[in-house]
C-alpha cells in the first residue's frame, strides 16, 4: 500500500505529465478502468497499476486481468495520494503507467491517415479513435503534431491509442496513391503554393499525385 506523497511511482506519474519525460522515458499514462481493461486487452502489460485501496475488479465483460489483484504490477494507494495525481477534476480508482509502442516509418503498407500539423491533443486522439474504429487504418504522424501520449490524446482515443502502433513519418514516406482532404482556408503540407486557390485549397481534393493531406490548426 502507498501511504505517501513522496513514493517514487506517483512521483513518476506526475513526471509522465510532462512531455520531456514521456519522450526520456518512452511511457505513458491512462486514468480509469476502462482504459486499463483496453490496454491488457491489446496485450499490453503495464510499467505499473496504481488502484484504489478497496478496488476489487477493473469491471466489464472480458474474463480476463479483472481481478485487481490478478494484475501485473499492482500497487494499492490511498485514495487521497491518487486522486492528487490524477489528471481529473473527478479524481480516478486507476491509474496505469504504459510503455509507448511506435511503428518503422519503412514498414508503412496498406490504408494510412497521415496528419500535418494537428496540434491539439484532443484532436489527434479523436483521429487515432476513427481511425481504429472506421478505417482500420494506421495513423502518420507528420511534422507539427501534438504528442499523442499526452493525456488528452490518450483520453480522446478511448483505447485506440492501443490498436495498430502509431508513426512519425514525412508525407513522402507514405504509400501512394495519396488522397488529400484540405479544410476550408486551410494549406497543403510541404512547399506553399503562389496561389493557394490554384493549389485546391479550398476544401476540395488534391489530385492523388499531389502528395498531401489534411491540416488542423486545432
Amino acid at each position: 500500500m502507498i501511504t505517501s506523497p513522496d513514493n517514487e511511482k506517483l512521483k513518476l506519474v506526475r513526471r509522465l505529465a510532462r512531455k520531456k519525460y514521456r519522450e526520456r522515458l518512452g511511457l505513458f499514462v491512462t486514468e480509469g478502468e476502462d482504459l486499463a481493461r483496453a490496454g491488457l486487452a491489446a496485450g499490453f502489460r503495464p510499467e505499473l497499476l496504481l488502484v484504489h485501496q478497496d478496488l476489487e475488479s477493473l469491471g466489464g465483460s472480458e474474463p480476463s486481468h479483472h481481478a485487481v489483484d490478478d494484475l501485473p504490477a499492482l500497487e494499492r494507494v490511498e485514495p487521497d495520494l491518487l486522486d492528487r495525481v490524477s489528471a481529473l477534476g473527478s479524481g480516478t480508482r486507476v491509474i496505469g503507467v504504459w510503455p509507448q509502442r511506435w511503428g518503422q516509418a519503412g514498414e508503412l503498407d496498406g490504408v494510412c491517415l497521415f496528419l500535418d500539423s494537428v496540434g491539439d491533443p484532443g484532436n489527434v486522439g479523436a483521429i487515432v479513435r476513427t481511425a481504429d474504429a472506421l478505417l482500420e487504418a494506421t495513423v502518420v504522424l507528420g511534422p507539427g503534431c501534438a504528442d499523442p501520449w499526452a493525456p488528452g490524446s490518450v483520453r480522446a482515443s478511448m483505447g485506440s491509442v492501443f490498436g495498430r502502433p502509431l508513426v512519425r513519418a514525412e508525407i513522402g514516406q507514405t504509400p501512394e496513391p495519396r488522397i488529400a482532404m484540405v479544410v476550408e482556408g486551410g494549406e497543403r503540407p510541404g512547399p506553399r503554393p503562389a496561389n493557394p486557390r490554384r493549389s485546391g485549397a479550398r476544401g476540395r481534393p488534391l489530385r492523388t499525385s499531389e502528395s498531401a493531406a489534411g491540416r488542423s490548426g486545432g
